[in-house]
């Protein structure tokens, strides 16, 4: 029994040993005399335009971008984890989109990987179709205890493609920023045809139907046609509109549709709608109020004929769905979402 704690103990002081010779060598390091990675494979001002392709299989493999990077020197050798980073520039890469991730000194990067990745971020960070400018680094870790060393950002442009369902995005003066591409409300095509639906808010404005930021669709020869490169529409009449376009036979039709909520949990029971407000900034409706805890709808147009609900309780809206429960009594935000046709949603937000 001495015989093995003796031994155990010789373990544990050579352990010991060596950890305390590893922590000696890592105080050893000069920072001041380390090199970070060089990187190759984009060169500064490059552009890139990704381009969706599904005619194949191999198609989806196509490759983006070879990118390698010489080892980092941190004076000594020691394992090194390398992370590619890409974030718009001036961002200082606080939101960085990360690859790698591996001791490994080169990478192929995929379209579909790269433009995945930029379409998935929150908060649009990066909208389909519109380049943006960024910039791209190799960051190399061994150890939370030695610095992070980074090779030189290099800058270029990029454009992702559209992920989701065909759209058409609604530009024009009704917008926060008049004509801005980005965070224009947009139509889907939920078949992938030529077929376009959805909820467009729309001002006293002038308006387009643009399919990217250089092909738009305008007036057409009579108020029912669409004409690419036409005129502007030209709208009067603040509110919400269902609109339906179809491309080829280049037609389009709006109806009007205002928003309420109406509930035994409201001011008014299930007598009258409270109206909704439209944020531009949320794209969603919006309205605070105090609701009891019962019961709640939402309705267009101050009439039973087009209604939402939530038959499975999950968020998610159906036409004509069940009565949507109110928990507890208080102070609401409550928040419509009808900006995708496909999945209309809402949300009770208790102040």
């Amino acid at each position: 029994m001495k015989i093995l704690k003796y031994i155990t103990l010789i373990l544990i002081l050579a352990i010991t040993f060596v950890s305390c010779e590893e922590d000696k060598d890592l105080t050893k390091i000069n920072e001041n005399n380390f090199e970070a990675p060089i990187l190759s494979g984009i060169t500064a001002d490059e552009s890139f335009v990704l381009v969706k392709d599904t005619t194949s299989d191999e198609s989806l493999m196509k490759i983006w971008v070879n990118l390698s990077w010489t080892e980092a020197d941190f004076g000594q050798t020691l394992a090194t984890t390398y992370t590619i980073q890409i974030d718009k520039v001036g961002s200082d890469f606080a939101n960085p989109i990360e690859f790698n991730n591996a001791s490994e000194t080169d990478i192929s990067i995929l379209v579909e990987t790269i433009n995945s990745k930029m379409y998935n971020l929150e908060n649009n960070y990066y909208p389909p179709l519109v380049e943006a400018n960024v910039e791209i680094r190799i960051k190399a870790v061994v150890s939370e205890d030695v610095s992070t060393v980074y090779s030189t950002a290099v800058e270029f442009y990029v454009t992702p493609f559209d992920a989701g369902k065909p759209k058409l995005y609604v530009t024009g003066t009704h917008q926060p920023i008049p004509w801005d591409f980005a965070s224009a409300q947009t139509l889907y095509s939920l078949n992938e045809d030529e077929n376009y639906e959805g909820y467009i808010y729309l001002t006293d404005c002038e308006y387009k139907l643009n399919k990217t930021p250089d092909i738009a669709w305008g007036e057409g020869a009579s108020a029912s046609e669409i004409a690419i490169d036409g005129a502007n529409f030209t709208h009067s009449t603040e509110g919400m509109y269902w609109i339906a376009v179809d491309t080829l036979a280049a037609t389009i039709s709006l109806e009007t549709q205002n928003w309420g909520i109406i509930g035994s949990a409201t001011p008014t029971g299930w007598d009258s709608d409270t109206n909704l407000e439209f944020d531009f900034d949320l794209k969603k409706y919006k309205i605070t109020i105090d609701l009891t805890a019962d019961f709640i709808k939402f309705r267009a147009n101050d009439d039973w004929a087009t209604n939402l609900g939530d038959t499975d309780a999950d968020g998610v809206m159906e036409f004509g769905g069940d009565d949507i429960p109110v928990a507890e009594a208080g102070n609401y935000t409550v928040y419509l979402d009808l900006s995708h046709p496909a999945k209309f949603s809402y949300e009770l937000v208790k102040n």
